[in-house]
């Protein structure tokens, strides 16, 4: 199989799992706004400064044909204007990179509303919280201008990124009686890749593994399991203070499908559970 060139706007926790994940062509980039050329070179990809909110920087995009991954989350708070932020930036790469047509998105389940049900990718959805709604129109827009794939991912975890970690570090976790749904880091970018590369992946798929769970089931399932460096004095602590969303609209009816993803992408996940993928955090932890 033969990879398209990538450009990666944004390397943060996934940015840097999917830029690893393959051998990808030479001319592939990286556009960021910090000062991490250096890492960037380690994977083998060039780097560019990209800030998505500063229109001086976007002519630092490169022009050749590139597939883009877009990890980068909204940056304004009201929805309107984060809307016409990114009309702007639509207008500009058409008149200005118009071989940069194919794009993933990665937004999240949060786009679906709190309310009882099985959410899938074809429901007429009116997200309920202001991130919600910014996701939703980052991926109606994005969809006008571009041959967008909009991933709606779960909670991303993985190695150096999980419940684990918190509670290693004395830090409390959150409260809630949802079920979170979750995708290992490695299956996200796994995910991204099946899109690129394929010529009908559907426009929108939710990426979440075969098993929600509550986070205070997942913690205390974690503790117990002979891998967990549980050589010192675990224990789980609680805040108030610290609640998740999904503790303040807790809707233990509300479920997404991820029958998209199994049946007709047929995707085959490396971490079909939480159990899977915080083992793998795990092993060899150091």
């Amino acid at each position: 199989m033969k990879l398209p060139v990538i450009g990666i706007l944004g390397f943060g926790y996934l940015g840097k799992e999917l830029a690893g994940i393959e051998n990808w062509p030479t001319d592939s980039w990286v556009a960021c706004k910090n000062d991490v050329y250096q890492e960037v070179s380690s994977f083998g990809f060039r780097s560019v400064h990209f800030d998505w909110s500063r229109k001086e920087t976007w002519d630092h995009l490169p022009k050749i044909p590139s597939v883009l991954v877009l990890t980068i989350p909204p940056i304004l708070d009201e929805a309107g204007a984060e809307k016409n932020r990114i009309q702007e930036w639509c207008d500009w790469m058409e008149q200005n990179r118009a071989d940069l047509k194919k794009l993933v998105y990665i937004s999240s389940t949060g786009v679906y509303p709190n309310r009882p049900g099985c959410w899938c990718e074809q429901d007429q959805i009116d997200p309920d919280s202001s991130k919600g709604g910014l996701r939703l129109v980052t991926e109606q827009r994005l969809s006008e201008s571009f041959q967008a794939v909009c991933i709606r991912s779960g909670a991303i975890y993985g190695r150096g990124r999980n419940i684990g970690e918190r509670i290693l570090n004395k830090k409390a976790i959150p409260k809630g009686s949802q079920r979170v749904h979750r995708i290992h880091v490695r299956d996200l970018a796994r995910i991204i890749m099946l899109a690129i590369t394929s010529e009908s992946f559907p426009g929108i798929v939710n990426a979440i593994d075969r098993e929600s769970e509550t986070t205070d089931k997942v913690a205390n399932w974690l503790v117990n399991q002979s891998f967990f460096p549980n050589d010192k004095d675990i224990t789980i602590t609680y805040s108030n203070q610290f609640q998740t969303r999904k503790f303040d609209l807790s809707e233990p009816g509300r479920k997404i499908s991820n029958r998209v993803l199994r049946e007709q992408c047929r995707f085959e996940y490396e971490f079909p559970t939480y159990r899977e993928g915080l083992k793998d955090s795990f092993i060899n932890y150091s």
